[in-house]
């Protein structure tokens, strides 16, 4: 996405430690990838209680989705303002039960009987809602734009790493009961952690720029992108990887290491060149994937195809968490947001698990394949209008300049003119100064004047240094303030 929101580091208050989120969001996830998403975790429990692993993995699916739309609708109440009010609008205690019914459901399963199981899989994705949230809320207010990319991008893979290393080791052969036992205990690990975050993360929040108004048909754009996405794509998990577990399982995890290898990668690109390349690229990586299935039913193409599709489930999940992080807090409904975007996906994905009970599970059946990459890459229009609408000189803003003072002169020109001769500023720093006046957004600013990151960074510490300032901020309260 274009739309950039915090993009000051703040250097007043203190940030939290890099290793602590990744300690909050790491065990949560690895357990939400292992049991009950659709890991090997699910499929041994279903193996054990003689029960159709599929249909557990659609009720979670469709019960997490109603979990977050609702969590969303609810948390928002009365307090839809309140992160622009300097405090986060979900409560710690939230989380804190989220993860303690995670692990309380997770033992559950161990000793339900198999007709219970739909319905303590169904508890567990409405449990899993809150601190799904939670994940959002943090990194929109406490990591700035150009940094949370590579943040989350890396939190994800130390999560994988975990719910890798734990597959692979002994525990995995045993019965279902004493592996789900152990499961039950990785949420509690983020427990202490989150309340660490969540309860002061209004000391650590990043300024905000609130009052971002979606264009026509926005939402109606967006939900077809996600919806075409993770219904087309999402098939790939229930149609050609089984396959490949089945019949070969000890070449089935090679796909899975694309997922590992391209998270990071896709965080830095998306901080570095923003989310538009980062969703293109999941785009075509997952219709790249269907086409290389067509010329043959070869295993070798089958992994390879499936790699493909790993790396665009990848980077489109970067692309929506920072999505959700860029836009929830600058849309004024930030928990709605999230409720919307996050359901649309899960939704969409056990939909694309339920369309296999009709589909035949054939890696032989080319013209499916063919109809999937067109209808992957017919998504790329839809996406570039939406990029387009959303581009932030489009929106419209509901907070215009910082000061409404009466003694602003009319001139505005010749006041920067002023400006930047007081303080010595060169042509290309008045360029990067009159932008950041504007409240231009710094990516934006990369984008219109065709410079680095490293470039404009260095521009911004020579006009700090010249003007005594230290951030944005204080450079546009310098410019507004009063003549004495």
């Amino acid at each position: 996405m274009n739309i950039v929101l915090n993009t000051e580091v703040n250097t007043v208050t203190p940030r939290i430690k890099v290793y602590t989120y990744y300690f909050m969001i790491a065990p949560f996830l690895a357990w939400y990838w292992s049991f009950p998403a659709n890991g090997p975790f699910l499929a041994i429990l279903a193996q054990a209680k003689w029960v159709d692993g599929l249909t557990l993995f659609i009720y979670f699916c469709f019960a997490h989705a109603f979990g977050l739309f609702g969590y969303g609708w609810y948390v928002n109440g009365s307090d839809k303002d309140a992160t622009v009010n300097g405090k986060p609008n979900i409560p710690a205690s939230h989380s804190i039960l989220s993860l303690i019914c995670c692990s309380l459901g997770t033992l559950l399963c161990a000793f339900s009987p198999s007709y219970l199981l739909p319905f303590v899989l169904g508890f567990l994705g409405i449990a899993a809602s809150p601190f799904m949230f939670g994940i959002g809320i943090c990194l929109a207010n406490v990591f700035a734009i150009n940094e949370r990319g590579k943040i989350f991008g890396t939190a994800m893979l130390i999560s994988l790493l975990l719910d890798l290393l734990m597959s692979v080791s002994p525990m995995a052969h045993f019965a279902s009961a004493p592996l789900l036992i152990v499961t039950a205990f990785i949420p509690l690990l983020s427990i202490f952690p989150s309340k660490r975050i969540l309860t002061y993360l209004p000391k650590y929040m990043l300024p905000t720029n609130p009052g971002l108004k979606p264009p026509k048909y926005y939402w109606l754009i967006f939900t077809v992108l996600l919806f075409g996405f993770y219904t087309l794509g999402g098939l790939m998990y229930f149609m050609v990887y089984p396959n490949m577990y089945w019949d070969k399982s000890n070449y089935s995890s090679i796909a899975t290491v694309f997922y590992l290898l391209s998270l990071i990668p896709a965080g830095l690109v998306a901080d570095s060149f923003g989310r538009k390349h980062v969703a293109t690229l999941a785009i075509c990586s997952t219709g790249l994937g269907y086409l290389m299935l067509i010329p043959s039913s070869a295993f070798w193409l089958q992994v390879f195809s499936s790699g493909f599709m790993q790396i665009g489930a990848a980077t489109m999940n970067i692309f929506i968490w920072l999505s959700v992080a860029d836009l929830s807090v600058g849309l004024g409904e930030p928990s709605v947001f999230m409720g919307r975007i996050f359901s649309v996906v899960v939704f969409s994905i056990g939909l694309s698990a339920w369309e296999t009970k009709f589909i035949p599970l054939s890696p032989q059946n080319n013209i499916l394949w063919a109809i999937l990459a067109a209808g992957l890459f017919f998504l790329l229009l839809p996406l570039a209008n939406l990029l387009k609408e959303t581009n932030p000189s489009a929106l419209k803003h509901t907070t215009s300049n910082p000061v409404t003072d009466n003694s602003i002169p009319i001139d505005h020109t010749i006041k920067r003119s002023t400006f930047y001769e007081q303080f010595k500023l060169t042509e290309r720093e008045k360029e990067v100064s009159s932008l950041v006046l504007d409240g231009t957004e710094l990516l934006i600013i990369q984008e219109q004047l065709r410079i680095s990151p490293n470039t404009l960074k260095t521009h911004l510490r020579n006009i700090f240094r010249k003007t005594g300032t230290c951030s944005q901020k204080e450079l546009i309260l310098l410019f507004w303030q009063p003549k004495k």
